[in-house]
Order: C-alpha cells, then sequence, then structure tokens
C-alpha cells in the first residue's frame, strides 16, 4: 500500500524541481562601452564594428529608444554578437560630438574596425529599422573582408 504516496511524494518532487529548473537562461544585457577609446580598440582587436549610440541627459527620444529598440532580445543579441556596443553621453564628450558632426540626440553611428564610417542614423529609430541597419552593416563588413582576402 505504499507504492501510490511514493509515486505521489515522487511527482511532486518532479513537478517542484520543473517549476525551480530553468530551461532558457535568462539573456544577457548588453554591456555597453562607455568610452570611443575603449570602443574603438575592442573593435580593431575583435573586428567588429563600433555601433554607437550618442545620447544626452533628458533626452524624450534617446530614453525612448532606450527602453524600446534597444531592449529588443534581438537586437541585443545582434549587439553582444557582431558589434562593439558604445553608449557615450554628448553633453559630457562634446569634442567627440563635433568631431563627428553629431548636432541630433540620438544618433547612432556604425564604425567600421578600420575607423570608417559605415552610417550615420539621426533620431529615434523603431526595432524593425535598426535590425535591418544592423544586419546591412553585417552583411557590408563580410563583403569587404571577402573582397579583401581574395
Amino acid at each position: 500500500m505504499h507504492r501510490p504516496r511514493t509515486r505521489f511524494t515522487f511527482s511532486l518532487t518532479f513537478i517542484m524541481l520543473l517549476a525551480t529548473t530553468s530551461y532558457s537562461e535568462e539573456p544577457k544585457s548588453v554591456e555597453w562601452v562607455t568610452g570611443y577609446g575603449t570602443a574603438r580598440t575592442l573593435s580593431a582587436q575583435s573586428n567588429r564594428p563600433v555601433l554607437l549610440f550618442m545620447t544626452t541627459d533628458h533626452c524624450v527620444h534617446c530614453n525612448r529608444m532606450k527602453t524600446s529598440t534597444l531592449n529588443d532580445l534581438s537586437v541585443q543579441r545582434s549587439l553582444r554578437k557582431d558589434f562593439v556596443p558604445a553608449m557615450i553621453n554628448g553633453n559630457e564628450n562634446k569634442m567627440l560630438a563635433e568631431k563627428l558632426r553629431i548636432t541630433l540626440y540620438p544618433t547612432t553611428v556604425i564604425i567600421a574596425p578600420d575607423g570608417r564610417i559605415l552610417e550615420y542614423i539621426r533620431g529615434y529609430v523603431p526595432t524593425e529599422d535598426l535590425r535591418a541597419k544592423l544586419a546591412a552593416a553585417t552583411t557590408q563588413l563580410s563583403q569587404i573582408a571577402s573582397t579583401q582576402t581574395r
């Protein structure tokens, strides 16, 4: 007569184990580099382009992009895998903003490992548009790399 109780105990233990075990690892957040020089160095070392997100204090569209577009899981996955993500405050880095001719915030700049500017993306960018631009930049760099190895 102990068999039903044993099955119940085993079933309960198994259910509790399933409830506490995570089958999918929590996605890692993007580790944003906060220095332009550091981002360029990491880009050259890893042969990945820099995605530079220039923001300012109290910028409504910057904050909107941070909480929506840059918070999207597929965008974050692409940033972690294919880019050196850098987020820099234009108020605190006025010389960099001037050097890159940034006058509107947010501005996202994609910079090749060799320092060439691949694209300026001015203003708020919806998630789908940024995904497409990231994919295009990755494709463009792959094509450049394949022609250089020929």
